[in-house]
């Protein structure tokens, strides 16, 4: 471990380097190894970091280093795409926007100039009229804005509550896929130490945050305690899919750990096809929203020409 320590900020950020300078004075001070890797606490997810402060007890330490590796690239790379699926609307809400507002304050202006040099007064009542006004007050923009932001708020507060709602519905998402390749990730890691399923529960309970999910854990402690089969208690956790009801529980202590793995690529690839499908249709709506703001834009642009031949036909 010191010898390890010793050569990482060779290869390490900078803002890694006062953590490890903090483990070699640990080393040389002769404290344990948990004290010793505790400033990597915040580096780790919990459950993460908590197996590898024993790491050292384990029966194949260096197994679990390889799948520890593994699972930090697997996530890396989940989590790029779904940053990439992400990009696309985001790119299309922000490109409308930017229209939007060279519209509202650079176009507008150019009209109502146009209109006062022809000496012709659009409508009050007209929309572009009302926009332009509007644009120009400052209280209505920060209003906007601040209407946009509670907004935003209020959408990722919906997705996620609602990611977790369908967690426990029979409805196949994305987001139920990932769940499921995350939880055999770390039941694959454990297997690979040898730990029971019983124990597996323990540090799931131990770390979760989502109260449901907590709970669920408890009740599966619960009924490991009071001697169920593996069989029963896998039947009876909801969120649990049908294959590893099915499979899991003729697992064994040799076999458990490639069957994990094999029913976590499996998973993988589901969210992946998911995700793509997810993708395929959000994409249309996108270009029918988009339709949609070009249509308005172009309302927009187009009203005030005719308001201006309009009144212009009158003054004549």
């Amino acid at each position: 471990l010191y010898e390890s320590i010793q050569m990482m900020p060779l290869v390490m950020p900078k803002n890694y380097h006062k953590v490890l300078q903090i483990m070699i004075e640990s080393i040389h001070e002769g404290q344990d190894h948990p004290s010793v890797i505790q400033p990597l606490k915040s580096k780790f997810e919990s459950w993460l970091f908590e197996v590898f402060t024993v790491s050292y007890t384990l029966i194949h330490p260096e197994t679990y280093y390889q799948g520890m590796i593994n699972m930090i690239q697997d996530q890396y790379i989940l989590k790029k795409q779904q940053q990439k699926a992400k990009s696309y609307p985001t790119l299309v809400f922000l490109l409308t926007m930017i229209v939007l507002l060279v519209y509202i304050y650079v176009i507008l202006p150019s009209y109502q100039e146009m209109f006062q040099s022809f000496g012709v007064a659009t409508k009050n009542t007209s929309m572009t009229t009302f926009i332009l006004e509007k644009s120009q007050q400052l209280d209505t923009v920060v209003l906007l804005i601040f209407l946009v932001i509670i907004m935003i708020g209020i959408i990722v507060f919906l997705s996620k509550h609602i990611k977790k709602q369908l967690l426990f519905s029979a409805i196949k998402t994305p987001s139920k896929y990932l769940f499921y390749y995350q939880l055999l990730l770390k039941m694959s890691i454990y297997s690979d130490q040898h730990i029971p399923y019983y124990e597996m529960f323990q540090m799931f309970y131990t770390f979760e945050k989502t109260k449901r999910l907590k709970l669920m854990y408890q009740q599966v402690i619960h009924q490991f305690q009071q001697g169920e089969s593996v069989k029963t208690i896998f039947n009876n956790i909801p969120y649990v899919p049908e294959d590893m009801k099915v499979i899991l529980p003729l697992t064994n202590i040799h076999n458990r750990s490639q069957t994990l793995k094999q029913l976590r690529d499996h998973y993988h690839v589901l969210y992946s096809e998911a995700s793509q499908n997810l993708q395929s249709f959000i994409e249309p709506m996108l270009l029918l929203f988009l339709g949609l703001m070009i249509g308005f834009i172009g309302y927009l642009m187009y009203a005030p020409l005719l308001e201006f031949y309009q009144s212009f036909g009158r003054a004549i």
